[in-house]
């Protein structure tokens, strides 16, 4: 399947060392990476249509709004846009952010071998 546009990627964090080296990664799929580091402006574009993305991928700890609450909010309007979950803290919060509404999640220590695949598996690339 071939698209016209490039997929686009919201990515939420609010370290932005993080943002940085997400979309780096991402650099290696064609598509467009849309970064925020405060998760009520992502949320507030999302819900005012003013992106429509394909996948977001969001941090779960945000100085701004819980992320899980974040995921949830995300996931009540948007039933079907697949949501990857970030975190340091992997084993504590996993069944919370799948409970929230995340698709997947994916340890910050496991980046770099781990979210390739994820985004792939959901853009079906």
């Amino acid at each position: 399947m071939t698209r016209e546009q490039p997929p686009k990627i919201v990515v939420i964090d609010d370290f932005e060392d993080d943002l940085v080296l997400i979309k780096h990664i991402l650099e290696r799929r064609s598509v467009e990476v849309i970064s925020y580091g405060e998760g009520r402006d992502a949320f507030t574009d999302l819900s005012n249509l003013k992106i429509k993305p394909d996948l977001v991928i969001s941090d779960i700890k945000l100085q701004d709004v819980d992320g899980k609450k974040l995921i949830e909010l995300i996931r009540d309007h948007f039933p079907k846009l697949p949501i990857i979950a970030v975190s340091d803290f992997h084993p504590l919060y996993l069944n919370d952010v799948l409970n929230a509404g995340a698709n997947e999640y994916c340890a910050k220590d496991r980046i770099f071998t781990q979210l390739l695949p994820l985004v792939d598996n959901h853009l079906g690339e």
